[in-house]
């Protein structure tokens, strides 16, 4: 519902174009806006992998509706049915795009821009049917080996999550990783976007799986053919681009003869959600160069070659170059511009965090001092309980003390009754000791008495 709110937006209206697929019945689903112009070559737009046509909308709204623009679902993605392969390869795409214009009879040279896998499509059916081509526009299309990034060294280990995601958080990941300003998106949304894309997982995954396995190590060598294609060609790339790094660009630009460049800043691989309005503009610019100029080209061809004719088509170069001029000139104040906001940014930014931090550390230092007063409160509160509790337990102390005291005190009173009693004790036992002496000697005398006078009286 969204999808089809945002196209009518753009004024684009869905289709369907049946055919078939030797023998089984297939169809391809197409939007289209505006109409076809004899002065002016229609503009198709492929888009890439695990992507659909719906992806193109926030540029081609911003496209005026007196171009003839067309998105289309390639094989084994969005809408389009019927085409469901073992293998799906470059070339595969290749053939059923040739088939999707003969079907529609656009014969006329066509302008046909390509985003990532769609932009080697572009390139690989620009070389083999130059015919059906008047210019062409890539947004960042695969490119050569050393402009790959880490996420597709993962795809080449086998690690498909990152591009194919299949739980929600994966594909909020993938989205974090294919933009820079990264949408908000409501839940249901979300799940209800996972629920397509799990719809083609399957196919995705053989086709990511071909594209690993077999195209990505021929792709240069197919890519050199570009050398011979004498059709003006425009390259947009984002500086932050994820996916293949913005050096893919200077692949291109080597390779095509005749060839435009354009590296937006902040900008990633998806670039209609990063640089939808400047990707329409920079299109829009290169195409009304070339068309223009293309347009008299076939005027004269088809009359005689009059002087006229001929300073026309000077002065229309001249025209052009002045165009491309001031375009780039403008393209080049407004990057100065960006960056100068880009740094102001930064620089607020900055500021903010510095301030944040400082005050931060403020609060912090404050809270913790706060803390610190709290805890010598309660330290206090605890000494002062403590100390109440040291007094009465000294004056208990004190007591016992004294009571000690006492208890020796008495215990010195016993000891001196004890010696006085010892003291008496010996005098009671000398003295009876005495009187035992004068009692045996009284005796002695006594005894010896009677026997004086008994020898006396002898």
């Amino acid at each position: 519902m969204h999808s089809k709110f945002t196209a009518y937006q753009a004024g684009l209206t869905k289709h369907l174009l049946l055919t078939d697929n030797n023998g089984v019945p297939a169809s391809f689903s197409y939007t289209e806006k505006g109409s076809r112009n004899r002065e002016k070559p229609s503009i198709v737009f492929v888009h890439g992998l695990s992507s659909n046509k719906e992806t193109w909308i926030p540029i081609v709204k911003n496209i005026p509706s007196d171009y003839h623009c067309i998105t289309v679902d390639l094989p084994g993605h969005g809408e389009t049915v019927g085409f469901n392969e073992d293998r799906y390869s470059i070339d595969t795409f290749v053939e059923k795009l040739k088939l999707f214009f003969d079907l529609m009879d656009l014969t006329e040279p066509l302008c046909i821009i390509g985003a990532s896998m769609g932009g080697a499509i572009v390139c690989m059916f620009a070389i083999k049917y130059p015919e059906y081509v008047s210019m062409i526009c890539l947004l960042a299309p695969i490119a050569n080996e050393a402009s790959e990034t880490d996420l597709i060294r993962q795809l080449r280990n086998g690690q498909y999550n990152a591009l194919l995601p299949e739980t929600p958080e994966e594909l909020r990941q993938m989205i974090n990783t294919l933009t820079v300003r990264t949408p908000k998106l409501p839940k249901p949304f979300l799940n209800g976007f996972l629920h397509l894309r799990l719809r083609l997982l399957d196919e995705h995954k053989k086709i990511l799986t071909s594209l690993i396995g077999y195209d990505y190590s021929h792709i240069e060598q197919h890519y050199q053919q570009l050398r011979q294609l004498n059709r003006p060609a425009l390259i947009l790339w984002g500086r932050q681009d994820k996916v293949y790094a913005a050096s893919g660009a200077e692949f291109f630009c080597n390779l095509l003869p005749n060839t435009e460049c354009i590296i937006f800043d902040e900008c990633g691989h998806f670039m209609a959600i990063d640089k939808p309005e400047e990707a329409a503009r920079s299109i829009l610019a290169f195409f009304d160069s070339y068309a223009n100029y293309q347009l008299l080209a076939t005027e004269l061809v088809g009359e005689r070659a009059t002087q006229v004719t001929l300073n026309r088509l000077k002065l229309l170069k001249n025209f052009k170059m002045l165009t491309l001029a001031v375009y780039l000139t403008s393209q080049a104040k407004q990057t100065r511009l960006n960056n100068v906001k880009k740094k102001k940014r930064e620089l607020l930014t900055s500021a903010e965090q510095l301030t944040r931090r400082v005050l931060d550390g403020l609060n912090d230092e404050v809270s913790e001092c706060y803390k610190n007063q709290k805890r010598i409160d309660h330290a206090c509160k605890q000494l002062t309980t403590q100390t109440n509790l040291l007094l009465k337990q000294s004056q208990a102390w004190i007591t016992l003390i004294g009571q000690f005291t006492d208890a020796l005190k008495v215990l010195g009173d016993v000891e001196n009754y004890s010696k006085i009693i010892e003291r008496d004790c010996l005098t009671i036992s000398n003295t009876l000791a005495n009187v035992h002496q004068d009692m045996t000697k009284s005796r002695q005398i006594v005894d010896d008495e009677p026997q004086d006078a008994t020898n006396s009286s002898k």
